[in-house]
C-alpha cells in the first residue's frame, strides 16, 4: 500500500467513526429529552437553581438571598444603598436556618460598620460558601439529573487530532524524510510540528464550530423556574433599595472610574468607555 492510499485509507476510517458519532448523538438527545421530564420529581434548592441558571454571574443569587433578608426584617437598607444588620438580625434566635442566607448575615455583621451588596464580589469568604453550597447541592442531585459528560465531542476531538499527528508522522518521520540517525529525528520534530498544527488548526476550528453540543438540560430547566417566594414579596420600595445597593460605589471605585473615563478620553477622544 501506497503512502497516499494509507493516508487516505486512515482518512476513510475517521470519517466513518465521525459519521458514527453524528448518528449516535439524536439518540442520545433523544435520551436527554426524556430525563428533562423527571426533573420535576426532584427537591431543588431555590437558592441551587439560580447558581444553576447563572454559573458565571452571582449577583442574581446575592440578590435573592439578600432579598430574604430584607422581606424577614434582618436587615435594612438606606437611601444610599448601604445596608445595615437590625435589631432583629443580630439576636442570635433569629440566624436563618438556610446556610447561604446566614453566611451573607455574618458577612455584614462582620463588616462593623454600613456596607453595600456590591462589595460582596470581593469577598472571598462568600465565595468559598458559595462554592461549598453549590457542591453539596449537586452531591445531593440524582446521577441522571447532574451534568453528563459530552464524550461524543471528546471523541470526534481526538479523532482528528490523532488523524493530523498521524498524516504529520507520516509526511516526516515515516515519508521522504524518513531519518535514519536520531539527530535527525530531533532535527525534523520542527517540521512535523508545523504540518500537523497545518492540518489540526483548520479541520480542528471546522470541527469546533460545526460539532454539535450537548445541551445542558438541567440548567435549562432552572432557568425557566420562578423566583423565591422573598423576590415576589418585596415591595416597590425594597426593590429600588436593593437596586441601589447593587449599583453603590465606595470612593475609591468612584475615583478609578473616573480615571479610566480620563484615559479614555485621552486616547479616543471620547469619555465613553
Amino acid at each position: 500500500m501506497t503512502d497516499l492510499a494509507l493516508a487516505g485509507a486512515v482518512a476513510a476510517y475517521a470519517i466513518a467513526l465521525l459519521v458514527v458519532l453524528l448518528v449516535i448523538f439524536p439518540l442520545r438527545s433523544l435520551w436527554d429529552s426524556r430525563v428533562v421530564r423527571r426533573f420535576p420529581e426532584v427537591s431543588i434548592d431555590p437558592y441551587y437553581v439560580i447558581a444553576v441558571a447563572n454559573p458565571a454571574w452571582d449577583r442574581p443569587l446575592y440578590a435573592a438571598v439578600a432579598s430574604a433578608l430584607l422581606v424577614d426584617g434582618l436587615i435594612s437598607i438606606d437611601a444610599e444603598g448601604l445596608v445595615t444588620v437590625t435589631e432583629r438580625g443580630s439576636d442570635p434566635a433569629n440566624k436563618p436556618a438556610h446556610p447561604l442566607e446566614a453566611a451573607v448575615l455574618e458577612w455584614l455583621a462582620a463588616a462593623g460598620e454600613p456596607v453595600a451588596l456590591s462589595q460582596i464580589r470581593s469577598a472571598h469568604d462568600m465565595d468559598r460558601q458559595r462554592e461549598e453550597f453549590v457542591r453539596e447541592q449537586v452531591a445531593r442531585l440524582p446521577r441522571w439529573a447532574r451534568r453528563k459528560a459530552d464524550l461524543l465531542r471528546l471523541i470526534s476531538m481526538v479523532t482528528v487530532v490523532s488523524l493530523t499527528v498521524f498524516w504529520g508522522l507520516q509526511l516526516t518521520y515515516f515519508g521522504a524524510l524518513h531519518p535514519t540517525r536520531v539527530w535527525e529525528g530531533f532535527v525534523l520534530f520542527i517540521p512535523f510540528l508545523v504540518i500537523w498544527l497545518l492540518f489540526l488548526v483548520p479541520l480542528g476550528w471546522i470541527l469546533y464550530k460545526l460539532w454539535p453540543k450537548r445541551r445542558y438540560r438541567f440548567q435549562e430547566y432552572c432557568a425557566k423556574q420562578p423566583p423565591p417566594p422573598a423576590v415576589t414579596r418585596l415591595s416597590a420600595t425594597q426593590t429600588s433599595a436593593l437596586a441601589s445597593s447593587w449599583a453603590y460605589q465606595t470612593e475609591a471605585e468612584k475615583q478609578q472610574a473616573a480615571e479610566q473615563q480620563r484615559m479614555a478620553y485621552w486616547e479616543t477622544g471620547s469619555d465613553t468607555i
